[in-house]
This record gives structure tokens, sequence and C-alpha cells, in this order.
């Protein structure tokens, strides 16, 4: 075999060893930057999916007592309020989108917030529903309890496979403190997490 062609073959493969180091573990320092700037980005939006998901929720357009609520059926949907951020279900499930991946959204998220549970979506109910362009909010849903803090200022990139990022986070929960793994993917809307962040 000609000189020539040993150095084009040893060229080609350096070209598709380096392009493929793009997909594997072996992540640069520009790769890492890349997804934890994507991190730092999603992760305070996550935050607030969270809370409208699971958490406080949407402001709702009525106030009830507590005396009020256990008189109520097991799903009681208002408007919600005007001073909402999000009034419409694409709305909110953009903002979702925007911030998870579509696998997760339609695996997880779309049950709780948009469709509920079981046969017929009424074990548990959903968090929202939408009705003649109105969104609602279930004002009887047992929020949970999202007391856990993820240490975001010392994540870090664990490793960078195939489109696939894990980010290690220190969480902290009733003064103990431990390691939490978030799963990242590109997408072609960029980076999206593909993990509960709470």
């Amino acid at each position: 075999m000609k000189t020539k062609n040993i150095k084009k073959i040893i060229a080609f493969i350096l070209c598709l060893i380096f392009v493929l180091s793009a997909f594997t573990g072996c992540a640069s320092e520009a790769q890492k930057a890349e997804v934890m700037t994507a991190f730092n980005e999603l992760y305070p939006k996550s935050a607030e999916i969270n809370k409208i998901i699971y958490g406080q929720g949407l402001p709702a357009s009525e106030s009830f007592t507590e005396e009020e609520l256990e008189a109520l059926p097991a799903a009681h949907f208002v408007p919600v309020a005007e001073s909402s951020p999000y009034k419409s279900e694409k709305a909110l499930r953009d903002a979702i989108l925007a911030v998870y991946t579509q696998d997760y959204y339609n695996d997880v998220l779309k049950y709780t917030a948009f469709e509920g549970y079981g046969e017929s979506g009424s074990e548990p109910p959903p968090r929202y529903k939408e009705m003649d362009g109105v969104l609602y909010v279930n004002v009887k849903f047992m929020s949970y309890n999202l007391a856990g803090n993820r240490i975001v200022s010392e994540a870090t990139v664990r490793k960078i496979s195939g489109g696939v990022a894990t980010i290690k986070t220190p969480y902290e929960l009733n003064g103990e403190r431990t390691d939490k793994i978030l799963t990242m993917i590109y997408t072609e809307s960029g980076w999206r997490f593909d993990d509960p962040t709470f």
C-alpha cells in the first residue's frame, strides 16, 4: 500500500475518532460547558414547572376555606386567575416542553398535568383541564412536598454520550445530603431534562 494512501486512511480514522468523540463519554471541556450552560438556563424554569404541576399550582380565580374544600367532590375545577402566567393548555404544555423532553412529557407529565390516571382519568384526576378555551385548575389536587433542595451551584457533568448527558448534583433533604443524577437529552430544540428535577 502506498504511503499516500496510508496517510489518507490515518487522516480519515483520526477525523472519525474526533467526530465520534462528540457522541461518546469522552466529552470535551467545550461540550461540558455547553451542557452546563443549558442546565443553568433550564433548571430555574424546571423549578417553576414543578411548582405548577406538583406544588402550589397556578392561581385559581376562586378561593375556598378548608371547610369548603372538604365539602367539594374529589375533583373540583375552577378557571385559573387572571394573574396566571398560563391561560391555556397549549401555553402551559409549550412551557413544559421548553424544559423537558417530549418522551418524559408523554410518559409522565401529561397525565399529572392534563389527563389524569386510570381508564377514566380520575384515579387521581389531573391538575388542569381546558374547557371552552379556558384553563381550569383542580383546587382539590393534593400538592406534593417539594421540600428538597438541589445544590445547583455544585452541579457537574459526569458523562456525555450519544446526545445524552448525566449531571450530578448534591441534594439536601431534612438535613441530609446525598448526590442525585439528572439526565439531559439533546433534541432538535436543544438540551432538555428527561428526569424529574425535584
